[in-house]
């Protein structure tokens, strides 16, 4: 049935955040010494999602009313620094596509559809690794790639790849905006698995302690 479906999902997914943590919390790192002074990060802001068919990344910004804004459109992130280069994230978002408005998979839908999903990621300092912005303390840039579960209303296992960056207004609150590309495989009942991938934009406020 589609709920053993969408509960096999689930487990899946934390069982993948759980070795993927563990193996990425191992005291020793290959990278260089760790920043005591971003441990923590979190992140709470807003999010819009898009379809990715016959569209480039940014089109939702053009072809809003399409795109899944509406309802709460939440985004939520807790990072755990390893050190000054990579970053364990884990977000959480919610969002909704409006009737006769919202396309899924090229498709116009037909009544409200909700979206909910959870993506654990590695975050990737850029600046750290080439120095571009050494000088520059208020500027975090940085890539991401990681796996996640989302449900709209279909469940599914995603890869995940993208990329944001952060403008510290202070040494604790910050401005964070980003962008990621998703792709899963939606299992249905019928006619059976479908891929679908989306565009996930989100804004928001940072703190780090």
């Amino acid at each position: 049935s589609e709920m053993c479906i969408r509960d096999r999902n689930i487990m899946i997914f934390f069982k993948l955040f759980y070795s993927f943590s563990s193996i990425f919390s191992q005291r020793d790192s290959i990278f260089s010494q760790r920043d005591q002074n971003n441990t923590w990060k979190f992140k709470l802001g807003v999010n819009f999602v898009q379809d990715l068919q016959d569209k480039t990344p940014f089109s939702g910004f053009s072809q809003f009313e399409t795109t899944a804004f509406n309802g709460l459109p939440l985004f939520i992130s807790v990072e755990k620094r390893i050190n000054n280069i990579v970053g364990i994230d884990l977000s959480a978002s919610f969002n909704r596509w409006e009737s006769g408005k919202g396309i899924i998979a090229g498709t116009t839908v037909t009544e409200d559809v909700s979206y909910n999903s959870v993506d654990a990621s590695l975050n990737i300092y850029l600046n750290k690794i080439f120095s571009f912005s050494s000088d520059i303390d208020w500027l975090d840039v940085y890539a991401k790639g990681g796996f996640g579960y989302f449900d709209m209303p279909e469940s599914a296992i995603s890869l995940s790849f993208g990329a944001g960056f952060s403008i510290w207004f202070s040494d604790k609150i910050g401005l964070d905006l980003g962008v990621i590309g998703k792709r899963g495989n939606i299992v249905r009942l019928s006619p059976g698995l479908e891929e679908i991938g989306h565009i996930q934009h989100y804004a928001g406020l940072v703190m780090r302690f």
